[in-house]
């Protein structure tokens, strides 16, 4: 319905008590909308609509006791002034309504807060060490980096931040709580958790062991801290500190100390986990309380230290897996769920806001200034990672190094280590073009699907190659199963991404259209890494959100089951295919152990694998820095080509020694001709391997 055949719309209801005369036309008794808007252009979309019918131009009154939708259509080219030369007077479309939802909820007279960017609780692992020991805490601190972005040293910050409505009155003072307790507590704690524990838990039972067996555990709160900038203090903000009439601030200190931390650092050790909300009131009536987040159903925010050692029958353990969840940033029931029902215990690190402007990358380096994400030899500890990319997360230059020698590093045992990714999103292509192309084999196409393959059809098939070729089927040891992925056209359009294997990578998924039959490469590309490498990677093109079983004329199973069984029999059959059926690891213990002891916290590993990082700048005028490491002396060739393959210049060659390197380039070609500004890619041949990077030339 284009603008030229003269239809509009408006959400809008009516309620009852109440009068509601739809046969008029006129407003009276309609509640919602007040204007009507064009429903769509020339091109047919889908569109999401989330409305307040409390906030709306007519609201719904609060006396009201039942409220009817309603979707009212106006078609005329006079009402909405297009002229006669402009109207084609047809109106032969009809809008599909679906996924109609009406709920109902109170708003209590509390402040409404949020989280301020950045500032939740991030999950971590044990500080001041490389390796995963159950004796050394980690921190309660927040995702946002001081310094912002990955400019190192990568400093997390120390408290939680709140904002809520700016204070101007003697009415309008605020207050904020943070409310929390602790579900698992790692064995390794000593009494700096316990000395915490007894000092903030004020009589409740907020662990395990205060509960006693079979007793549920109790949320114990803290009032919250106004903050300040130097000596301003902010009108709307609060922080996790105890206030100083809080019974546990210890007036020894100084308030927003880390003496007075709420949930301090260095007192929970890996294997504890945290859960939490927040609250606030206003002053004049502490009874009514806004909750972030909405706790229905049993749900808080979380964050732990990992990993999360147990123990087995006298001997510490941890999942032998660690899923990464960089999309969702904290617990999705359809993967804890999949995973579950494959079988697969896995530790699970929230990377929250990933690759956003304020927060680091995971990859902790061997810096001793730094407090992000983790070490290697930390990740190392684990047999399998899944990395849950989903529908738009991307990742740090520093992230895909961090993954790049996780599979190739030469240390923590020997046993294979299994990676599998999904939803790739453009910059693995570039900023990642080392794991993407090397250690993945695969090469990005094209990030839409329907487009590439002009196939509009909701729902995908994903299928072994008719042809073969495909490293392993749709199969596991449970069965045989089909699917496909959902959302690649109207109502609800996502991205699918393709792919295409290169070097040892394998194609081992394709699209296909439900309609034809025909087949589109790839929507998975698995890979193998050799000698001296044991790895194995799966990539997926597509969101495990949006896999789904497939009924009998192929369409798309929606509902939770059958997408839960779809992510499940996926990343049953990846494990299956990487560790082998009867070979798939449990828990384990930390094989980091033997090979780092000797290793001082703030010390550095030797190169542990041949690689070339991203070049510094990029994109540059008028030249970059490319750094690369050799795992072992020998014979390198480092060279500059463009898109079409052809040698630039050669900036490294000969014999040398293991270890680090560097080297600049300035722009130009063999005889020292300026290059014209576009694409190039500096590529590293050493050891037998190969590595890329993308660089763009300015003018």
């Amino acid at each position: 319905m284009p603008r030229a055949n003269g239809v509009f719309y408006r959400r809008v209801g009516c309620t009852s008590p109440g009068v509601c005369d739809l046969t008029t036309g006129r407003r009276d008794g309609l509640l919602g909308q007040e204007n009507h808007v064009l429903l769509r252009g020339e091109v047919p979309e889908c569109l999401p609509w989330r409305d307040s019918a409390t906030a709306a131009d007519a609201p719904v009154p609060q006396d009201a006791e039942q409220v009817r939708f309603l979707y009212e259509l106006y078609a005329s080219c006079d009402a909405f002034g297009i002229g006669p030369d402009q109207c084609t007077e047809m109106t032969n479309e009809t809008p599909l309504l679906d996924n109609i939802e009406i709920r109902f909820t109170v708003v209590p007279n509390a402040p409404h807060i949020a989280v301020d960017n950045g500032c939740n609780f991030q999950d971590g692992f044990a500080q001041n060490t490389v390796i995963n020991d159950p004796h050394l805490p980690g921190r309660a601190d927040v995702s946002r980096n001081l310094n912002f972005g990955n400019t190192p040293p990568f400093v997390l910050m120390d408290s939680l931040m709140i904002g809520g409505p700016v204070v101007v009155s003697e009415e309008s003072r605020w207050e904020s709580r943070l409310w929390f307790r602790v579900p698992r507590v790692g064995p390794g704690a000593d009494s700096r958790y316990t000395t915490w524990r007894d000092r903030v838990a004020d009589g409740n039972a907020i662990d395990p062991s205060l509960a006693g067996d079979g007793n549920p555990i109790e949320f114990t709160f803290g009032y919250m801290d106004s903050c300040q900038q130097g000596t301003n203090a902010f009108k709307n903000k609060f922080a996790s500190y105890f206030r100083e009439d809080d019974d546990d601030f210890d007036p020894a200190f100084p308030e927003l100390s880390d003496a007075n931390e709420i949930i301090g650092d260095d007192v929970l050790f890996p294997g504890t986990k945290v859960e939490y909300f927040i609250s606030s009131n206003y002053l004049i009536e502490p009874s009514q309380r806004y909750l972030l987040p909405d706790t229905t159903g049993g749900y808080f925010e979380e964050f732990e230290i990992l990993p999360s050692w147990r123990d087995d029958e006298g001997v510490w353990k941890y999942p032998c897996f660690l899923q990464i969840d960089a999309y969702n940033r904290a617990r999705d029931e359809l993967l804890e769920d999949a995973l579950q029902m494959a079988g697969i215990e896995c530790d699970r690190f929230d990377y929250r806001d990933a690759c956003t402007c304020w927060v680091t990358p995971m990859n902790r380096m061997l810096d001793p200034n730094n407090t992000n994400g983790m070490a290697l030899p930390q990740l190392l500890g684990y047999r399998g990672v899944m990395v849950h990319g989903g529908l738009g997360a991307l990742f740090y230059p520093e992230d895909h190094q961090l993954f790049s020698d996780y599979l190739t590093a030469g240390i923590c045992g020997t046993d294979r280590r299994g990676l599998i990714l999904d939803g790739p999103r453009e910059s693995w292509a570039y900023s990642g073009a080392s794991l993407f192309t090397n250690q993945l084999g695969a090469e990005w196409v094209s990030g839409e699907y329907n487009l590439f393959a002009g196939d509009e059809n909701y729902c995908v098939q994903l299928d072994a190659p008719s042809g073969g070729g495909e490293a392993y089927g749709l199969s596991h040891s449970g069965g045989t199963y089909s699917y496909g992925a959902f959302g690649n056209g109207c109502p609800t359009p996502h991205d699918f991404h393709v792919l295409a294997p290169v070097g040892t990578g394998v194609g081992n998924r394709v699209y296909v259209n439900e309609t034809n039959g025909m087949e589109t490469e790839f929507a998975q590309i698995v890979n193998e890494g050799v000698s001296p490498n044991n790895y194995r990677t799966v990539l997926d093109g597509t969101a495990w959100e949006l896999l789904a079983g497939q009924g009998a004329n192929g369409e798309c199973l929606v509902d939770y089951a059958s997408r839960v069984g779809a992510i499940s029999n996926e990343l049953r059959a990846a494990v299956e295919w990487i560790y082998g059926v009867e070979d798939v690891p449990s828990l384990c213990v930390d094989p980091c152990v033997g090979d780092l002891t000797e290793i001082e916290p703030g010390g550095f590993l030797p190169a542990v694998a041949t690689r070339l990082e991203p070049g510094m700048p990029n994109p540059f005028h008028p030249r970059t820095t490319l750094r690369y490491s050799l795992g072992s002396p020998g014979p390198v060739d480092l060279a500059i080509f463009d898109v079409s393959g052809r040698r630039v210049r050669t900036l490294a060659s000969g014999e040398l020694s293991a270890g680090a390197h560097e080297v600049a380039w300035d722009g130009t070609d063999e005889s020292g001709r300026r290059v014209a500004s576009g694409t190039y890619w500096a590529r590293l041949e050493a050891a037998g391997r190969r590595s890329a990077s993308r660089l763009v030339v300015l003018k």
